[in-house]
């Protein structure tokens, strides 16, 4: 978690290197217009018809909004299955509110095995 430019995508990309921690990635999802991106591998990229049937489906966890010059981006996390907690740690890139909601949606326990 951070201020935007503080650093956190070089964190981030420096904990993924380091394979004897085992973390894998949530890759969230966005309405952004994609660039020289992966689909899945930063984000998963999709359109406002998508967001409404997910969330109508109940599976967005977390949604944030920007207003941006070319319109309002969308940042969400969605239960799309690819989450294992039990059975993995995650990382991931977010806010703090996102970070309360997904604490909150899967528990502290999963999210933080810390005892938390």
């Amino acid at each position: 978690m951070g201020k935007s430019s503080s650093g956190k995508d070089t964190i981030f990309e420096e904990l993924m290197t380091k394979k004897e921690l085992g973390l894998s990635k949530i890759v969230l999802y966005t309405t952004r217009p994609r660039t020289n991106e992966t689909e899945g591998m930063q984000y998963h990229f999709v359109d406002e018809e998508r967001l409404r049937a997910l969330e109508k489906a109940g599976k967005v966890i977390e949604l944030r909004a920007y207003q941006v010059v070319g319109g309002v981006w969308k940042y969400y996390t969605v239960d799309d299955e690819q989450m294992d907690p039990e059975h993995k740690n995650y990382l991931a890139i977010s806010t703090r509110v996102s970070y309360e909601k997904l604490r909150n949606y899967y528990g502290t326990t999963d999210l933080y095995r810390g005892g938390g």
